[in-house]
């Protein structure tokens, strides 16, 4: 036959009479060198699904791959999240819980990666911060201690003198108990001042302090309002003749040298 090479695909029947979708394949191959009009025809057929076969198998190894790589993927994703996310997740709260309350938790310093480094960072920080807001609560405690005594003989002022008669006051009514309120002043305190210079009349200040609160009961309060001037509030008392006890004992230690 004079022509070209030629493939086909169509549905043939198989051979015995059953039919299935066959795919064919035809070649044409010269006869011989002086007679190249003369070719013969060789043709090939095979069922389309032992063709198809290989391509879905191909199609099954690709979505073994995709699965694989996607499964992977998704294990990767973990890691970076425990590896990195999950610490500094950490680090935020910890910096958020010591900006509530002062408390410092543990961070991952021990690593050696720019995490460590960061995590050592803040610790540094927390410490250096909660030195300062030490500092600065003992600074404030001091001159609330300021505010409220007397720096001389560090009894209460008349600041805190008037907030503790308001609580004895406030705690005679609820028990049915009595208080009572002691005035006190040194005699001739102006001639130690002109004779013995105000050094001395300091000391004899201080001295007449440490007598008044040693000989006083617990709970009772001591306070100088100014110069020779002291007041005691005396808590709890069960009627008049206590207070008069009290302060027959208070007379007698002052009256010592």
């Amino acid at each position: 036959h004079n022509g070209s090479t030629t493939e086909d695909a169509h549905p043939t029947s198989l051979a015995g009479g059953s039919s299935a979708e066959l795919m064919a394949a035809f070649s044409r191959l010269s006869f011989g060198e002086h007679a190249p009009g003369q070719f013969v025809v060789l043709g090939l057929m095979v069922p389309v699904r032992d063709v198809l076969a290989g391509t879905w198998q191909l199609a099954r190894h690709i979505l073994q791959i995709v699965f694989g790589f996607s499964l992977l993927a998704i294990l990767v994703a973990v890691f970076t999240s425990r590896a990195v996310t999950r610490p500094l997740q950490d680090m935020v709260g910890a910096v958020r819980q010591f900006a509530v309350d002062q408390v410092t938790r543990s961070l991952p310093s021990h690593r050696k990666d720019e995490i460590g480094l960061l995590a050592r960072s803040f610790f540094d920080m927390q410490c250096l911060l909660k030195a300062q807001l030490e500092t600065l609560r003992q600074k404030e405690a001091h001159l609330q201690y300021l505010v409220q005594h007397d720096t001389l003989t560090r009894l209460p002022n008349r600041l805190l003198l008037f907030d503790r008669i308001s609580h004895a006051i406030d705690k005679a009514e609820r028990g049915d108990r009595q208080v009572a309120v002691l005035a006190i002043d040194l005699d001739h305190f102006k001639d130690i001042n002109d004779s013995m210079g105000h050094a001395v009349g300091d000391k004899v200040i201080q001295y007449v302090a440490q007598r008044l609160a040693r000989y006083l009961r617990h709970g009772d309060t001591v306070a100088r309002l100014g110069g020779d001037e002291f007041v005691v509030v005396l808590e709890d008392l069960d009627g008049l003749q206590q207070v008069v006890a009290i302060v027959q004992k208070l007379l007698l230690a002052l009256q010592q040298p």
